[in-house]
């Protein structure tokens, strides 16, 4: 029996398998890539003083600028951004290939600590073309600086608490020994920042009182989200009395920026306005003339809806408020199809083109309750099973729909996550300052989705995907967000 086994191990076409899988397993590993992207990197310095700047510099062989790329390392926030550069560069080879020349992608990164401690900077990511290589992080030990050689910078704040979309005055402070050269100080993430240009010393800028600081910078800083913000990031360079050129990066201090009120006398955010217009039950219901001799018939609608409509003229200036109307009534009723033919034409009749659908946001209660209900009766059903079989395909009936009640209502709250508004007007700008680059100027009647607000002004996202600022006063809001319940 064991001589039997061994003959059929030495079998020609066993032989002849193992030779395909050879060549096959082959073929695989002769297509796989020789080799990944070829990098080198360079420290300035594994240990540094605070102030004292620590260049990253990454050199990729054989890759061009335009398709290379460093992806955003993980930096501690100490640690402020100072120069960043990419650059081609030819490299020159030794030994036996000496003299040859490659071309090669250097990325070089600038860092300012302004803490001690120690901190780990990445890992790196380096992409060219097709290929990417991950490199691990770089540890720095930040050490206090001599005492010859100490300086600092940091932010002071004028009397007042920070406030949403509000104006706050700071002042950059230096304590340092040397001649002042420049100042780089870039606007941070969800905040403005203007330059006043007034003296140290007077009555708009504040001043330092400690001994040794000086006020080397006066701003206006206009934080844009509530909660806990970082104050910008500053970067001093100036040159010691030796001739020395130095930097000196800002100490990182964090504002309690609190939701501000609307301006006396303006219009906060609306809300719903539930039926927009004061009902005239004797006005004419029967159509309501749009522009260019375009008729929208109100036929099937509430005499009273209708008679609302039919009372204000259609015409600039009232456009936004008749399809805010519309759109509250499509909102708010199970089924709104009247509505939302009467608003079709209506936006029709404007040249808006797409604009945003109404969510049937008026399901929300019903599916919900639906669904715990079905949910709970069908338990009750399955335990009756247990003494009347024909109840349990009824339990199974519950447990089916409940469960298409359930997808139901989260289809229609992520339809619904966004506050969203007609426009009655203006200009989408890039920041919230009326002076701001225009995006788009808006028709009357468009749509917005509202991403967030900052004092009197909205950030949205309009019907066709581009995003800015708008006045809130600009702005009627439709929808019912859980936060406004």
């Amino acid at each position: 029996m064991e001589e039997s086994r061994r003959n059929k191990l030495r079998h020609p076409g066993s032989r002849l398998l193992t030779c395909f899988a050879g060549v096959f397993f082959l073929c695989i590993y002769a297509s796989l890539p020789l080799a990944a992207l070829e990098v080198d990197i360079f420290v300035s310095s594994f240990e540094i003083a605070t102030g004292e700047p620590v260049v990253i510099s990454f050199t990729i062989h054989g890759s061009e600028p335009a398709s290379t790329s460093l992806t955003e390392p993980i930096i501690p926030e100490s640690f402020i951004p100072s120069s960043s550069r990419k650059e081609l560069t030819q490299l020159e080879s030794s030994g036996v290939f000496s003299g040859v020349r490659s071309r090669a992608t250097r990325i070089t990164r600038e860092w300012i600590p302004s803490e001690k401690g120690n901190f780990s900077l990445g890992p790196f990511t380096i992409s060219s073309e097709t290929e990417s290589v991950t490199l691990p992080p770089v540890y720095i030990t930040v050490v206090p600086a001599t005492q010859a050689e100490y300086s600092a910078l940091r932010w002071g704040l004028a009397d007042g608490e920070a406030k949403n979309g509000r104006p706050l005055r700071i002042m950059l402070e230096g304590m340092f020994d040397g001649e002042q050269e420049s100042i780089i100080c870039a606007a941070p993430e969800n905040a403005l920042l203007s330059t006043v240009s007034v003296s140290a010393g007077t009555a708009s800028a504040p001043v330092a009182t400690d001994t040794g600081w000086i006020t080397l910078a006066v701003y206006d800083w206009t934080p844009l989200a509530e909660g806990n913000v970082n104050l910008p990031s500053a970067i001093l360079e100036y040159t010691t009395a030796s001739g020395a050129v130095r930097k000196i990066a800002s100490q990182n201090r964090t504002v309690v920026v609190q939701a501000s009120a609307p301006v006396s006398g303006q219009t906060p955010v609306p809300r719903i306005l539930g039926k927009a217009f004061t009902p005239v039950p004797s006005a004419p219901a029967e159509k309501l003339v749009a522009a260019g001799s375009v008729s929208i018939s109100l036929e099937g609608l509430p005499s009273y809806f209708a008679s609302s409509l039919s009372s204000v003229p259609w015409k600039a200036g009232n456009y936004a408020r008749i399809l805010h109307a519309l759109r509250v009534a499509e909102y708010t009723h199970l089924f709104p199809s009247r509505y939302r033919i009467v608003r079709h034409a209506a936006e029709e009749s404007l040249f808006l083109g797409e604009t945003l659908e109404v969510p049937p946001a008026a399901w929300k209660f019903w599916c919900v309750t639906g669904f715990a209900a079905l949910l709970f009766l069908s338990l009750l059903l399955r335990l009756a099973g247990a003494f009347y079989p024909v109840l349990r395909g009824l339990s199974f009936i519950g447990f089916s729909v409940s469960l298409l009640l359930a997808i139901f209502a989260v289809y229609v709250y992520t339809r619904d996550i966004l506050p969203a508004g007609v426009v009655t007007g203006g200009a989408l700008l890039t920041v919230p300052e009326p002076s701001s680059t225009v995006i788009e100027t808006l028709a009357e009647g468009r749509t917005v989705h509202i991403q967030r607000t900052a004092g009197d002004w909205l950030f949205v996202s309009t019907d066709s995907s581009l995003e800015g600022w708008l006045p809130a006063s600009s702005v009627l809001q439709y929808t019912i967000m859980e936060q406004d319940k």
